[in-house]
């Protein structure tokens, strides 16, 4: 029960990199659909349809010469021929699979027929082993529709089907990736573009479900949301955020305040309420994820990111002169408070580009586990 759970998800999880791929393929005014002619279907400006429909297992190889799974595909594309929602001699017909099929296989055979003679030959082939099935077995009905009952529709679609084999789970992200290369994305910002897609087109489809609208994206709705993507980081004017993703939940976020680490004591000392506390420690990852990242992947070096970390500090002892010179008469207690709120708001960029949201809050609480400053007006008697 586990395992066919697991693989029906593994199946549907399939359709939104295959749909985004066809997104990056397809041309302006095209439309992709999941589950709308298909798993995964596009829709030109010509009125041409691409209907594909993906075949996945976990273990073995779902498009047998007599298996359900191939003829009830080409069964459901018939179907939708007779219901004039498809049209054998104009539209495509993917059948996309994550397994290896044999050289001689029927599935092959009909993908690679293109000519007459080729074509009959390989119907034949089918009727031949469709002879052999008992009338009982589940296939039989699928089988004898497509040969018998409806072959010269069959026949007339094989030249407009194809078969497309990715022998390795990651094939398909690596097509993905391949098509944001072509659009001369640089090679540091193609992991970040290639989650950032597939979270976007997986939050639409989401909300168009929701509002009971079909599962169709337009090339403009993508093209509108890929290009602030692409302008951001073509004119670097902002930081990726890789730590989106990343983020531990909400639980995991509070044992981490449970340890107290020193920014989080440092914030006890202040009376900082526990809301304050967890979204400390969330933007304490936030910032070392990014930076980790940013440096990694050389789109800023240690000496910037040791110069925004100056200024930061900077303008922390500026803050903290200036509270103790106004608000003598405030506790300690509120001296600290209005130092870190002050210090939440600062703004910097780093190497002239803007950071992402937490940033700065993130790297004043990585300074007070250092710890180079502190909050409380007398924080180093108690941590120095």
């Amino acid at each position: 029960m586990l395992s066919n759970a697991a693989g029906q998800l593994f199946g549907y999880s399939l359709q939104f990199p295959r749909a985004l791929l066809r997104l990056l393929q397809s041309g302006t005014d095209a439309k992709v659909g999941i589950e709308v002619c298909g798993d995964v279907s596009v829709f030109f400006p010509d009125g041409k349809i691409l209907s594909e429909e993906d075949k996945s297992s976990l273990s073995r190889n779902v498009l047998t010469d007599t298996s359900t799974n191939l003829w009830k595909t080409f069964y459901n594309w018939i179907n939708a021929i007779n219901n004039r929602n498809l049209n054998a001699r104009t539209d495509k017909f993917i059948l996309y699979t994550n397994h290896t099929v044999t050289s001689d296989s029927v599935v092959l055979k009909l993908s690679e027929a293109k000519e007459s003679k080729d074509i009959d030959e390989i119907v034949r082939f089918s009727i031949n082993k469709l002879e052999k099935i008992s009338k009982e077995q589940y296939v039989f009905k699928y089988m004898n529709s497509v040969l018998k009952e409806n072959k010269d529709i069959f026949v007339e679609m094989i030249p407009n089907f194809e078969i497309i084999v990715d022998h390795k789970a990651d094939d398909v992200y690596d097509s993905i990736r391949k098509e944001i290369r072509n659009k001369v994305v640089p090679e540091v910002q193609i992991e970040y573009l290639l989650g950032s897609l597939t979270g976007w087109l997986q939050t639409t489809i989401s909300q168009k479900i929701a509002s009971a609208e079909p599962a169709i994206i337009s090339y403009s709705e993508f093209g509108t949301y890929f290009l602030h993507l692409f302008t951001m980081i073509r004119n670097k004017q902002e930081l990726i955020d890789y730590a989106l993703s990343k983020i531990p939940a909400k639980n995991e976020l509070a044992q981490k305040a449970r340890e107290r680490p020193l920014y989080i004591k440092q914030l006890e000392i202040i009376k900082s309420s526990q809301d304050d506390i967890i979204e400390a420690v969330s933007d304490y990852f936030r910032a070392n994820i990014n930076r980790q990242e940013w440096i990694e992947k050389a789109i800023i070096n240690e000496t910037s990111m040791q110069d925004f970390q100056d200024r930061l500090y900077s303008f922390h002892q500026n803050s903290k002169k200036q509270i103790a010179l106004t608000k003598s008469h405030e506790t300690s207690e509120n001296q600290g408070q209005l130092l870190l709120l002050s210090c939440k708001n600062r703004r910097e960029r780093i190497s002239n580009m803007d950071p992402p949201d937490k940033t700065v809050q993130g790297t004043y609480h990585v300074l007070a586990d250092e710890p180079c400053l502190g909050w409380h007006p007398d924080w180093q008697s108690h941590f120095l």
